[in-house]
């Protein structure tokens, strides 16, 4: 059977409150410590993703949830853990976590971690009162003559303790004690207050989960997904169709090619005919390549180069493996040639 602690604290003989110790009380608190937490960590999770779908980004979704489900796991697990270890003491001091205001930091009361630990009473020097024990009561002076004292707080009668001003009354209170109706608003402070104590927590694991779902993304524009990795070649295709869909890939590649202009001279700037030749597997890859005619001299060798160029480019899947020519035709912008980047600026492009 449970056994509960009440603790009523007076100042100069005014009752100011009354807390009741209880492995109940210390499951709520650790309950609602794990459900604030954890719900920051979520809503910090909604917001992340909303900010990278802002930002036209695609993150991993396994790494993602795994980091930051983890996240909030680990910070609601050390969040209840340490709401239910201070739900088990009755602080007495100066700090603001105190439950009452003494000149002395102590535990006033306390239970130990194991559910068969009873409460445990802290006296300090300069404490006065009495305990209920037995037929004959225990003067507390007695007890702390020799220095502090820590005993185990008895089953039966009451405990006063005097320290200055304040004073405490405290009873074991046997059985199953009786549950308040909170109001919403009160368990809304108490969840606040319940977050606020484990903000530091929170602030601690919140990088984690922001770093690892930076490593795992990637930019929109470069992810590729079921769709983009889909044969945009049909099965059924005639070959003048596969022809088709061969240019318009080569056309996303062939601005590359303006590479093999750069280092040539001036006399070479000018538009001009390539006929490059690709024999294509029906995976799609280059087995063999060729230049098939040119209007170039031999004094402006952008065969090789182009042919080295084009064999780097990669094709969907085909029905059947295929050989075709790609007449590529190298234009001019209307950049002056005197310009260092007269070169660069050449559009090359498949008709």
């Amino acid at each position: 059977m449970e056994r509960a602690v009440e603790v009523a604290s007076f100042h100069q003989n005014e009752l100011r409150t009354v807390t009741t110790l209880s492995p109940d009380r210390e499951r709520r608190a650790a309950a609602l410590a794990a459900l604030s937490t954890m719900g920051l960590v979520l809503a910090a999770m909604v917001a992340a993703s909303l900010v990278v779908n802002l930002h036209r980004t695609v993150v991993h979704a396994p790494t993602f949830l795994v980091a930051w489900l983890g996240v909030a796991a680990a910070v609601a697990f050390v969040a209840a853990r340490r709401a239910a270890a201070r739900a088990r003491r009755y602080v007495v001091g100066a700090s603001l976590d105190a439950d009452a205001f003494g000149a002395s930091e102590v535990d006033l009361v306390r239970r130990g971690r194991r559910a068969i630990d009873g409460y445990e009473l802290a006296l300090l020097p300069g404490m006065s009162g009495i305990i209920e024990s037995g037929r004959s009561p225990l003067p507390v002076e007695s007890l702390v003559a020799s220095g502090p004292a820590r005993l185990a707080l008895p089953l039966q009668g009451r405990v006063w303790i005097r320290l200055g001003p304040a004073t405490w009354v405290l009873r074991h209170v046997a059985g199953q004690l009786p549950r308040r109706n909170f109001a919403w608003r009160e368990w809304v402070l108490r969840g606040l207050a319940s977050l606020r104590q484990c903000m530091p927590m929170v602030g601690a694991g919140l990088p984690i989960a922001v770093l690892a779902t930076l490593f795992g993304s990637t930019p929109a524009a470069t992810a590729l997904g079921d769709k983009e990795m889909q044969s945009l070649i049909p099965a059924g295709a005639t070959p003048w169709e596969i022809e088709q869909q061969i240019r318009v890939q080569a056309q996303r590649q062939v601005s590359s090619l303006h590479r093999c202009f750069d280092p040539m001279p001036l006399v070479c700037q000018k538009p001009g005919f390539v006929g490059v030749g690709l024999s294509l597997s029906k995976q799609g890859e280059i087995l063999s390549h060729w230049v098939s005619r040119s209007t170039y001299a031999a004094d402006c060798p952008v065969t090789d180069c182009m042919a080295e160029s084009a064999a780097q480019w990669f094709f969907d899947p085909l029905p059947e493996p295929m050989r075709l020519i790609l007449p590529i035709q190298v234009k001019r912008t209307n950049k002056p040639l005197h310009l260092p980047s007269a070169a660069i600026s050449a559009e090359l492009r498949i008709d």
